[in-house]
C-alpha cells in the first residue's frame, strides 16, 4: 500500500508532461481527456488506499515509504518520503475525487480556448503539487509541495494573462502567498536548529517534551497557514483569484490550495497542542475571518466573488474548529465544504457559461426556467453551505459550533460569533440564489439563440457533487465514523479526543438561524427587490463599507503598496540612474578620454615614433647616470 501510493503522484505528473510537451502533436480536445484520466487514475489509487487503510487496526495505519534520499549533509537528511496514514489518505481522496470532477467539467468549460493545452498542463501540475504537500513525511518535501501549489495557482489565476485584471490577480496571489512561504521556511529552520531533524515523526516525538520554542514555531507555521488559507489579514488575494477560469476557482476554493493551511495545522497538531496560546490565536483569527467575510458577502454583486468570500468565511470556521482543539471537526468541515463549494462554483460557472461570461448577478435573473438542472444543483449547494438541516454542511458546521461551546478548549464568545456567521451565511448565499435564478431576466441572452445551455459534460459533475453535498454529512452521524477514522492520527503522540458529541440545543439554534437567514433573503430579494433598494439607500454608508471590504485594501495601498512603490521609484529613477549609472558612465568616460589623449601620440609617423624612442632612451640614461653619480 505504501509503495502503490506513489502512483497517485505519477499519473498527474505524466499528464502534465503530455500536455506540456507532446499535446501539440494531437487534437486539442485530447488534452482535457488525458488530464482528467490522469487525475481519475490517481483517485482510483486514493480510493483503494483509503479502503485498505480503513480495514487495518489503528496501530497499523501508518506507512512511510522512502522513494529516494535527496541530500545528506551532517545532521540534515532530506528524503523524498511519503506518509500514508488516515489524514493523508483522506486528503488524497478529497483532492483527487473533487479534482477529477472539476477536470471533467473543464473539458467543456475550456473547449475552444486557445490555451486549452496549457490550461490542462497547469491543472495537472496543481494537483501533483497538492498531492506532494499532503503526502510528504518531512518538512522539506512539504515546502516543495507548498511552493509548487503557489506557483501553479499563479499560473492558473493569471491564465488569461493578456487581461490586466488576471495578470494583477496572479501577481497578487503569488506575493501574498510568498509572505506565508517565509513563515514556513523560518519555521523549518527553527525546527532543525531545535531538533536537528525535519522528519515529522522525530519532530513530533521531540515536541512532546514541550518548550518555549514550540510557540514560536507554531506562530511561524500559522503565518504560512493564514496566507495559504486566506485568513485575516492576508485574505486579499483570494477574491481577486476569481479572474481565472471558473474551474480554477472551484479547484482552488474547494479541495486544494486554500485547505492547505488547515491541513498544515492538523498535521502539526503535536506542536500546537503544546502551545495553547498559539491555538487560541488560530481560533480567534478563524472566528473573526468567518464573520468578516460573511458580512462582506452580503453586498457583493459578482456571483463568483460572493462564493470567494464564502470560502474565506468557511475556512474561518475550519480554523475555529482546529483552534479549539476539535481537529476532527475542522477536517470534517473541510471534507463536506469540498463537495458543496465545488458544486456552487461549477453551477455558477454553468450560469456564467450560458450568459456568455456574465458574472454580475444584477444582470442575471430568471434563469431557473432556462437552466433547471443548474438551478437545483446550486440550491442543493446553497442549502449545504447555509447549514440547512440534514444537508452535509449542517452536520460539519454544527460540530465546530458545538466544539466552541463544549470542546477541549471551548470559547463560548467565539461560539456566538460562529452562530451569527451562520445566520449571515444563509442570507448571502440565498441572496445569490434569488438574484441569479429568480425574478425577471435582466440579461440580453434570456431569449436569444446565443444562450449556451451547458451539456452533459458540465452537468454530470454537478449531479455527483450535489449527491455528496447531501449525504456526506451522514458519515459522521452514523456512529461518528469520520472521527473514529482520524482518531489514530491524533492519538499517536499523545491522547487527544477527536470526536465531539453534537448538542441538540445548539443543533436547533443553528437550524433556526439557517431558516431565518433564508427567509430574510427571500423577503429582501425574492420579489421586486424594492426593500433591498430602500435598505441600500437608508444604509448607504454601511453598504459602501462592506462593498469596499471595510477599506482594508485601501489601507494596504496607503500603508504598504504606495511606500514600497515610492522606494522602488526612488531606487529605479534616482539611485540607479545617478549612483549606479553614474559610476558606470564615469568609468566609461574615463576610458574614453584616456583613449582620446593617447591618440595624440599614436600618429602613425615612423619618424615620430623613432624620435620618441630616442628621447625616452636619453631620459632613462640621464636618470640612471644621475642615480649613479648621487650614489657615488
Amino acid at each position: 500500500m505504501g509503495d502503490s501510493v506513489g502512483l497517485a503522484l505519477l499519473f498527474p505528473f505524466l499528464g502534465f508532461l503530455f500536455n506540456a510537451l507532446l499535446s501539440r502533436a494531437f487534437p486539442r480536445g485530447l488534452s482535457g481527456i488525458v488530464a482528467s484520466l490522469a487525475v481519475g487514475l490517481s483517485f482510483v489509487v486514493a480510493l483503494t488506499t483509503f479502503l485498505a487503510l480503513s480495514a487495518l487496526p489503528g496501530s497499523q495505519q501508518f506507512h512511510a515509504v522512502t522513494l529516494w534520499t535527496w541530500l545528506v549533509a551532517g545532521d540534515l537528511n532530506v528524503r523524498i518520503g511519503l506518509l500514508v496514514d488516515p489524514l493523508s489518505s483522506l486528503m488524497l481522496l478529497v483532492v483527487t475525487g473533487v479534482g477529477f470532477l472539476i477536470h471533467v467539467y473543464a473539458i467543456a468549460s475550456m473547449h475552444g480556448d486557445p490555451g486549452e493545452r496549457r490550461f490542462f498542463a497547469y491543472l495537472n501540475l496543481f494537483v501533483l503539487a497538492m498531492l506532494v504537500l499532503v503526502l510528504a513525511d518531512n518538512f522539506v518535501l512539504l515546502m516543495a509541495g507548498w511552493n509548487g501549489v503557489g506557483l501553479s495557482s499563479y499560473l492558473l489565476i493569471a491564465f488569461w494573462f493578456e487581461r490586466d485584471e488576471a495578470a494583477r490577480a496572479g501577481v497578487k496571489a503569488f506575493v501574498v502567498n510568498a509572505i506565508g512561504d517565509v513563515g514556513l521556511l523560518l519555521a523549518a529552520f527553527l525546527i532543525f536548529v531545535s531538533y536537528r531533524t525535519l522528519d515529522y515523526d522525530q519532530v513530533f516525538k521531540a515536541a512532546g517534551a514541550g518548550g518555549a520554542v514550540l510557540t514560536a514555531i507554531s506562530l511561524l507555521l500559522l503565518l504560512a497557514a493564514v496566507a495559504k488559507s486566506a485568513q485575516l489579514p492576508l485574505y486579499v488575494w483570494l477574491p481577486d483569484a476569481m479572474a481565472g477560469p471558473t474551474p480554477v476557482s472551484a479547484l482552488i476554493h474547494a479541495a486544494t490550495m486554500v485547505t492547505a493551511g488547515v491541513y498544515l495545522i492538523a498535521r502539526t497538531h503535536p506542536i500546537y497542542t503544546q502551545s495553547p496560546e498559539a491555538l487560541g490565536i488560530v481560533a480567534t483569527i478563524g472566528a473573526l475571518t468567518a464573520l468578516f467575510a460573511a458580512t462582506v458577502g452580503l453586498v457583493k454583486p459578482n456571483i463568483k466573488r460572493v462564493l470567494a468570500y464564502s470560502t474565506v468565511s468557511q475556512l474561518g470556521y475550519m480554523f475555529l474548529g482546529v483552534g479549539v482543539g476539535a481537529f476532527g471537526a475542522g477536517l470534517f468541515h473541510l471534507t463536506t465544504h469540498a463537495f458543496f463549494k465545488a458544486l456552487l462554483f461549477l453551477a455558477a460557472g454553468g450560469a456564467i457559461h450560458a450568459l456568455g461570461g456574465e458574472e454580475d448577478m444584477r444582470k442575471m435573473g430568471g434563469l431557473r426556467a432556462r437552466l433547471p438542472l443548474v438551478y437545483w444543483t446550486f440550491v442543493v449547494g446553497a442549502l449545504a453551505l447555509a447549514g440547512f438541516p440534514l444537508f452535509s454542511g449542517f452536520w460539519s458546521k454544527d460540530e465546530i459550533i458545538t466544539a466552541t461551546f463544549a470542546g477541549p478548549r471551548a470559547n463560548p464568545t467565539l461560539g456566538v460569533v460562529a452562530l451569527v456567521t451562520a445566520l449571515l451565511t444563509a442570507f448571502y448565499i440565498f441572496r445569490a440564489v434569488f438574484l441569479t435564478f429568480h425574478g425577471k431576466p435582466h440579461h440580453h441572452l434570456s431569449l436569444s439563440e446565443h444562450f449556451h445551455a451547458p451539456g452533459p459534460v458540465m452537468t454530470v459533475p454537478l449531479v455527483i457533487l450535489a449527491g455528496f453535498a447531501v449525504v456526506a454529512g451522514y458519515v459522521q452521524v452514523l456512529g461518528g465514523s469520520f472521527g473514529h477514522f482520524l482518531q489514530p492520527v491524533f492519538n499517536r503522540y499523545g491522547p487527544h479526543e477527536v470526536a465531539v458529541a453534537l448538542n441538540p440545543g445548539l443543533l436547533a439554534a443553528s437550524a433556526t438561524l439557517s431558516v431565518v437567514g433564508i427567509v430574510l433573503a427571500y423577503v429582501v430579494y425574492g420579489g421586486d427587490q424594492a426593500l433591498a433598494r430602500r435598505l441600500g439607500y437608508q444604509f448607504a454608508w454601511l453598504h459602501q463599507l462592506l462593498l469596499n471590504d471595510y477599506y482594508i485594501e485601501d489601507l494596504y495601498r496607503l500603508v504598504i503598496v504606495r511606500p514600497v512603490l515610492a522606494v522602488a521609484g526612488f531606487v529605479g529613477e534616482t539611485f540607479d540612474r545617478v549612483v549606479v549609472d553614474g559610476a558606470v558612465g564615469g568609468v566609461v568616460a574615463m576610458v574614453r578620454y584616456s583613449g582620446a589623449a593617447l591618440t595624440i601620440v599614436q600618429t602613425g609617423n615612423l619618424r615620430g615614433y623613432g624620435l620618441g624612442i630616442l628621447t625616452g632612451a636619453v631620459v632613462i640614461l640621464a636618470y640612471l647616470s644621475y642615480l649613479g653619480g648621487w650614489g657615488g
